[in-house]
């Protein structure tokens, strides 16, 4: 039995967590059922479903986060376009299977960007703020720390400084965003801790927004 974006499912009903802990606990000896959940929501799977406080807590056999296809996945699917184009393409959208689907394969690559990033009516036209509001608590201050990188801010101190806050705060933050995939951490080889530690965009669909 797999429950697709059990999040939805999950707040619909406020003790369907605990009905599926009840139900584990009194059959999971006898019973032959494979239950899956899945959920896009990052933080909540994480929150609600494999965290010490979730009633689910202990329950699963085994966890999965699915990642975006890689480069030469995509290219496999983009097919119809010469390899320089499914670089741009990648580089523009990524490896999030939703996002691939909206490519039009009549179309060259600049009126796909004028498609699925310039017309309002396309859901990517507004995706980022939609998915930080999803995610998490303070959508407005993420989305600075992400501005603030993706206009040349790569090091802790002078995102801190164009954001407006102390290093520490912004540290909490952008630790939240690596983990949601956004943004990545970049040190020198061989070092754990350094001054010329990095931080860039690593989702190529918020980058090229």
């Amino acid at each position: 039995m797999v429950i697709d974006e059990y999040p939805y499912v999950a707040k619909s009903s406020k003790s369907f967590a605990s009905t599926l802990q009840l139900l584990i606990d009194k059959n999971k000896e006898d019973s032959k059922l494979f239950l899956i959940l899945c959920g896009s929501s990052m933080s909540y799977m994480e929150d609600k479903v494999l965290a010490y406080k979730s009633p689910l807590y202990g329950r699963m056999t085994a966890q999965l986060k699915i990642e975006p296809f890689d480069f030469f996945e995509v290219c496999d699917y983009l097919k119809g376009y010469s390899i320089y184009d499914k670089a741009l393409l990648y580089g523009i959208i990524g490896g999030t299977p939703q996002y691939l689907t909206m490519i039009n394969y009549r179309l060259s690559v600049e009126d796909n960007i004028k498609a699925i990033y310039l017309d309002p009516t396309s859901f990517i036209f507004e995706e980022p703020s939609n998915l930080l509001k999803q995610e998490v608590r303070e959508p407005a201050i993420y989305n600075t720390i992400i501005s603030a990188i993706a206009t040349g801010a790569t090091k802790m101190n002078e995102i801190a400084d164009k954001v407006g806050e102390d290093t520490g705060v912004c540290a909490t933050y952008i630790k939240n965003l690596i983990s949601l995939g956004i943004v990545k951490k970049e040190m020198p080889y061989g070092e754990n801790k350094s001054r010329k530690t990095i931080y860039s965009i690593e989702d190529n669909m918020f980058r090229f927004w």
